[in-house]
């Protein structure tokens, strides 16, 4: 990764740890799948155009370096503070 990139996934993580203090983003991470690392998000929007948008204002989206995909998820299971 060049120094450029580090500083965008360095914007990337502050955008989605700000998403999650406002509790849009719920759980977040990379995955460090040996064909190659990606993340995983998951958001509480509206609408799917909610959704799109939130990804969309990610810095490393805006410059080119990631790409977000969007697809509806029904939560099954949650655990929860008791």
């Amino acid at each position: 990764m060049t120094d450029s990139e580090k500083a965008l996934m360095e914007q990337h993580f502050a955008y989605w740890q700000g998403q999650f203090a406002k509790r849009v983003c719920l759980f977040g991470g990379p995955v460090l799948d040996p064909k190659g690392p990606y993340g995983v998000l998951a958001i509480q929007a509206a609408t799917e155009e909610e959704a799109r948008a939130i990804a969309s204002g990610d810095p490393t989206v805006k410059a080119g370096l990631n790409r977000i995909e969007v697809a509806e998820m029904r939560i099954a299971f949650l655990q929860t503070a008791h």
